[in-house]
């Protein structure tokens, strides 16, 4: 976790986690440093790199690129492995090139630590959001085989590998329960941060102190996060919101500030997609289709926040 925290800390507004790998020919994937480190690894197919060959004779060849990945040692058990990877999807559904990022530079100028916030996130998601993350632990440990052996023998299995282009097998499973959790639960989302974020201020000695009017403003945000956020995949809707906070300043998109600003007059917001955002995202459903696979594949491509309402002043 430390790693997580010095890179978040940082200001990195996008982060990615992998798994240690066991690859021929290095000093670790030796029988030595196994034997020395208790190296337990198991193996699983790489996402999305698998097909249909024909080589001999038009006789159809299934292949697929199948990695070594370490998932426990001497220091780490299997169980940290596993917990390693709901982190990751955690940060991955709160945190990664997402809706709150100009927000997190508001809570940092009043001395929260965004990494705290994630942690208590991980702890509330997993209870509020509990078929993510369950059918998250299944396709994680459904991926993993004891041997290379077996699971080749699998994808050779007639059916298997339509299975695969499917998405039941062999997807990136933290941007499909991303892609879950985003499209699925994205109000239960910013409700679980804004209840965490009230709780670190009620805790805190200082905040309510620089601000008292702070909470009035976190109101403003939630609301407006809301609109520009949820069913974000639909360029058809158009929201108006209203706040004498400068929360435009603060939602995706704009160049980000960490004051908060009261302003005498009410401002009018409204909140939709642009054309040029209605044009990619409209395409890509075109072509792609909208279901869940779909979104995966898309998110892997292209940072969510580029799919996220503008702001405009009325």
């Amino acid at each position: 976790m430390t790693t997580f925290k010095d890179v978040v800390e940082s200001g990195i507004d996008s982060i990615s986690a992998y798994q240690a790998m066991l690859l021929p020919g290095t000093e670790m994937a030796t029988n030595e440093s196994i034997a020395k480190y208790n190296i337990v690894s198991k193996y699983r197919v790489m996402a999305r790199c698998f097909g249909d060959y024909d080589w001999v004779n038009g006789s159809p060849v299934r292949i697929s690129e199948i990695e070594q990945i370490i998932v426990s040692t001497s220091t780490m058990s299997f169980e940290d492995y596993l917990e390693g990877r709901r982190f990751t999807l955690t940060v991955s559904v709160f945190y990664n090139d997402f809706i709150f990022s100009n927000f997190f530079g508001v809570l940092k100028s009043f001395g929260l630590s965004v990494f705290d916030l994630l942690q208590r996130l991980h702890v509330s998601a997993q209870i509020k959001l509990p078929m993510v993350y369950s059918q998250f632990m299944k396709e994680t440990k459904g991926e993993l085989w004891d041997s290379k052996e077996e699971l080749d023998n699998f994808i050779k299995q007639k059916g298997v590998l339509d299975q695969f282009r499917e998405g039941v097998y062999g997807s990136n499973v933290v941007f499909k329960n991303r892609a879950l959790a985003h499209s699925k639960y994205m109000d239960q989302i910013i409700d679980l941060v804004y209840e965490e974020v009230r709780q670190m201020i009620t805790n805190s000695d200082t905040v309510l102190v620089k601000s008292i009017d702070i909470m009035d403003f976190l109101n403003d945000m939630q609301m407006a996060h809301k609109a520009v956020g949820t069913d974000y995949l639909n360029t058809k809707k158009s929201l108006s919101v209203s706040s004498f906070y400068n929360i435009k300043e603060i939602l995706p998109g704009a160049i980000p500030v960490q004051e908060i600003k009261k302003y005498n007059n009410e401002q009018k917001l409204t909140i939709k997609h642009d054309d040029a955002q209605k044009k990619l995202l409209d395409n890509r459903i075109r072509i792609d289709g909208g279901d869940l696979l779909s979104q995966a594949k898309l998110l892997a491509q292209v940072p969510l926040k580029k799919f996220l309402r503008r702001t405009y002043t009325n």
